[in-house]
């Protein structure tokens, strides 16, 4: 309904003068708003809202609400509406009371205005006497009846009788499960389990509070209550990163905003989407971004999967109220498929590593670690490089990679994931050499890498002309930041075990692990880069990383920014595990 726009411009002309402290003005449009011949109830009800809740202007809402006549079907809404007015406004219960009993005699709306005094008797701490207003209102009458449940449990927290709190949970469960403020109903029971210790019980209440409830957020907060009881702090922690989620995601009439996410990795999100059960009426809509996070991950099939799944009556809902279009999707996942596809001079047994986006071809051991020859092409089909991997671990790997004009680029040897000879030529169809050693000099062909870190950062190059002959060398090692003692065999055990997580070799990090001694690290960076592989050790079964509750909610000690000095990249680990745990939603 359209307010009356004369009922507009008394409401900003009063505020106006409000703000700016004018008396004379303020009293005026009072007076003019006052003497406005607006007779129409739902009018009037409607701006006295506004004026008491708006601008806390409590005798202008008084003398709106009072112009409400008997006959009009406002009336009742209006008495309580005005009893607010008596009680916040002037803490004049005796008046709001006398409102609430006139209306009640003239028989408008009795089961709400009932409600209205059991309210106000819940304020003054008369339990009783609210009970007794609560017992006599008709459930059938009542739209929301789960909002007077709420009130009873209000009620039987105050009086700490557990049993009855649990009698009117049941009853709420039983037959008003579908009103909107059944939420409510659980989380004031939950609270009340809480108080009473009874944290087990709590659990399973407050699994009755859905996902795409507003009061989803609340329920949050008390696992996090919960758990932190229990002393089970990830479990509190994960709770704690679903309701930060949702308290900036959270939209308004119940609809989840996905635009604006924050740090959170694929793997948050998935689980997120994830848990939106399909008796939701947003189920697809987390289905639609289930495929969205695929894409992300290059995994084309299984996104183009998923929207085919999604009904075409949902499809349109979406499209509607979410301004998407699917057949622009669809185009958008073939397009995708197509460059994907498996160029001519790749063979059929190379597979696509979605990670990387290139075509390999290879063989892996029981430990998942490359042996022998592998080779690796580009999207476009062009062999980008040949590897050898030898040892039992597949640690040793020799290495030759090609620019598009197949001339060798760079070749090398890597052992225990740390490289201990690079060799970088000058070529005429890349800049390779410049890229990576910064050489300049076209007399130089070939720099070779003499001095390594351990973390792949070269601190001397030898420099080559055209005939091969030594011509020079360029010595990085000077001003090295790293302190004395870091390169010692803690810590170049510290990286084999990188080496392990870096090329998925899981069953290997807890056994590498067990070489180090936490304590005798080199500072706290290195310490922390300790926990980090013992968090990932802890989650691993077999040669598989298991993504339960507690991995998504401790897997945020992985960032990279901690290690950023030592060259350590989890991002690439928490994309693969977010590709696995797509995969086993996709399975179920």
């Amino acid at each position: 309904m359209e307010l009356d726009e004369r009922l507009i411009e008394a409401y900003n002309n009063i505020s106006e003068a409000s703000y700016y402290g004018d008396d004379e003005n303020y009293e005026k449009h009072k007076r003019d708003l006052l003497a406005l011949d607006i007779t129409d109830g739902e009018q009037l009800y409607i701006i006295a809202q506004h004026f008491m809740q708006g601008l806390s202007l409590y005798e202008i809402a008084k003398a709106l609400l009072q112009k409400i006549t008997k006959n009009s079907e406002f009336y009742s809404k209006g008495c309580i509406v005005l009893s607010d007015v008596e009680r916040f406004g002037f803490e004049n219960y005796e008046g709001a009371f006398a409102i609430l009993d006139e209306a009640i005699e003239s028989g408008a709306g009795v089961d709400n205005i009932l409600f209205a005094k059991a309210r106000i008797y819940v304020d003054l701490e008369q339990n009783q006497e609210a009970l007794a207003h609560l017992e006599q209102i008709n459930p059938d009458k009542m739209e929301n009846y789960s909002n007077i449940l709420n009130w009873y449990m209000t009620v039987y927290r105050k009086l700490d009788n557990l049993n009855k709190a649990h009698e009117t949970f049941e009853l709420a469960k039983s037959k008003y499960a579908t009103d909107y403020s059944y939420p409510t109903v659980v989380l004031s029971y939950a609270r009340f389990l809480i108080a009473e210790e009874k944290y087990q019980e709590a659990l399973m209440i407050l699994e009755e509070v859905t996902q795409l409830s507003k009061d989803y957020v609340d329920a949050l907060s008390e696992w996090q209550n919960i758990y932190r009881q229990l002393d089970e702090s990830n479990k509190a922690d994960l709770y704690m990163r679903w309701q930060h989620i949702l308290e900036r995601a959270w939209a308004h009439d119940g609809i989840i905003n996905s635009a604006i996410w924050g740090s959170e990795t694929d793997l948050d999100k998935l689980q997120f989407w994830n848990q939106i059960s399909k008796d939701s009426p947003e189920y697809y809509y987390a289905q639609l971004q289930i495929a969205f996070i695929a894409f992300d991950l290059n995994e084309i099939e299984i996104s183009k999967e998923i929207l085919t799944t999604i009904p075409e009556m949902e499809k349109k809902r979406i499209e509607e109220e979410y301004d998407y279009d699917f057949q622009a999707l669809f185009q958008k996942l073939d397009e995708k498929l197509r460059a994907t596809a498996r160029p001519k001079t790749v063979p059929k047994d190379a597979f696509f590593d979605k990670k990387e986006n290139i075509w390999v071809l290879g063989q892996k051991n029981d430990r998942q670690a490359y042996i022998g020859e592998v080779l690796e092409w580009d999207i476009d089909g062009r062999l980008s490089e040949k590897s050898i991997y030898t040892g039992d671990e597949g640690d040793t790997v020799t290495f030759e990679a090609y620019n598009q004009a197949f001339e060798t680029e760079s070749s090398g040897r890597w052992v225990e994931g740390l490289m201990v000879e690079n060799m970088v030529y000058r070529c005429s169809n890349s800049d390779v050499l410049e890229n990576s050693y910064g050489v300049e000099d076209p007399a130089v062909t070939k720099a070779v890498g003499t001095k390594f870190t351990l973390l792949n950062q070269t601190m001397a190059i030898a420099l080559y002309n055209q005939s091969g002959d030594f011509i020079g060398e360029e010595d990085f090692s000077e001003g090295s930041e790293f302190p004395e003692g870091f390169f010692d065999t803690l810590t170049r055990e510290l990286f084999r075990v990188y080496s392990a997580v870096h090329r998925g070799v899981y069953s290997l990090i807890a056994k590498r692990l067990a070489k180090i001694n936490r304590e005798d690290l080199q500072g706290e960076e290195l310490q922390s880069l300790y926990d980090a592989f013992a968090f990932i050790a802890a989650h691993v079964e077999g040669n598989n990383v298991v993504i339960d509750d507690d991995f998504i909610s401790g897997h945020s000690q992985l960032s990279n920014a901690s290690f950023k000095q030592y060259n350590v990249n989890f991002s690439g680990f928490i994309e693969t595990q977010a590709r696995k745990y797509l995969k086993e939603i996709m399975a179920k």
